[in-house]
């Protein structure tokens, strides 16, 4: 089997090899999976904006990913007010 549209150019970001690291400070440890999108977001999607949902995780360490965390907090909050969710 020959997946249709395999990237052919050793240069073609799908085929580079990858650092696991965290994008945010660059840090080499302790990192976890961090979704742009979250879940309870996602789930209202229509079906074809959530089969290639790789493209939206992203490494952070576990200092980076607090603060993400408090900022998504701080906008769920916002998002849930403005629209009485």
């Amino acid at each position: 089997f020959e997946p249709a549209g395999r990237p052919e150019s050793p240069g073609d970001y799908y085929l580079m090899v990858k650092e696991n690291l965290c994008v945010v400070c660059g840090k080499k440890d302790s990192y976890i999976r961090k979704n742009v999108i979250p879940h309870e977001y996602r789930k209202h999607f229509p079906i074809e904006m959530k089969d290639h949902n790789s493209h939206d995780v992203l490494l952070l360490c576990t200092s980076c990913h607090a603060v993400s965390n408090y900022y998504d907090n701080h906008l769920k909050q916002q998002l849930a007010r403005e629209f009485q969710a």
